[in-house]
C-alpha cells in the first residue's frame, strides 16, 4: 500500500469485519480509508489464521454463488441447444466443472479449518518424509537377494 502508512491492527480488524459482512474488498477498504486492492492484499497477508480462514471461506462462498448463477443463466439461454448432440452444451459442462471445482475447494478448506465438516483433518507436513522413508525401506533389496524387494 504505497503512499499509505502501514495498516494498523485496528484497521485490519475493522476491514475484516466489513469484508465478512459485505463480501466486498472495496467496502472494507472504504471503511478504513484504503483502496480495495490494498485492503485485499493486507487481509491476505496480515490477518490471523482464524481471520484469514474466514476471509478465504467468504471468498469461496461468493465465487460459488457467482458460478451457480452463471450456470443457471447458461442453461436458460442454451435450453434449446441442450437437445442437440453437438450444441453448446459444452459451455454448460464447463460451467458445471467450474462449480464442482469450487465445491471441492470449499470442502477441502472446511476440512482443513474444521468448519462445516464432521471432523477437522490433521495435516502433518512430515508425513511425506515418513512415507518416503517407509517406501525406500520396502523397495530396498534384502541382504540375500539384491534383486528382490522386501516382502517379496
Amino acid at each position: 500500500m504505497a503512499g499509505h502508512p502501514p495498516i494498523t491492527p485496528e484497521e485490519l480488524a475493522r476491514a475484516t469485519a466489513v469484508y465478512l459482512e459485505t463480501g466486498s474488498y472495496t467496502e472494507a477498504g472504504r471503511a478504513i480509508g484504503r483502496t480495495g486492492t490494498g485492503t485485499r492484499q493486507a487481509l491476505r497477508r496480515h490477518s490471523t489464521d482464524t481471520d484469514r480462514h474466514a476471509v478465504y471461506a467468504r471468498t469461496l462462498d461468493a465465487a460459488l454463488s457467482e458460478a451457480i448463477d452463471a450456470e443457471r443463466a447458461a442453461v436458460r439461454l442454451l435450453r434449446g441447444d441442450l437437445k442437440k448432440p453437438r450444441g453448446r452444451n459444452g459451455v454448460v459442462s464447463a460451467l458445471g466443472d467450474a462449480t464442482r471445482t469450487l465445491i471441492t475447494a470449499t470442502t477441502a478448506h472446511a476440512k482443513l479449518v474444521g468448519s462445516h465438516a464432521a471432523e477437522k483433518l490433521d495435516v502433518d507436513v512430515g508425513a511425506d518424509d515418513d512415507l518416503a522413508r517407509r517406501l525406500a525401506r520396502l523397495v530396498a533389496p534384502t541382504s540375500g537377494d539384491p534383486g528382490e524387494p522386501h516382502g517379496g
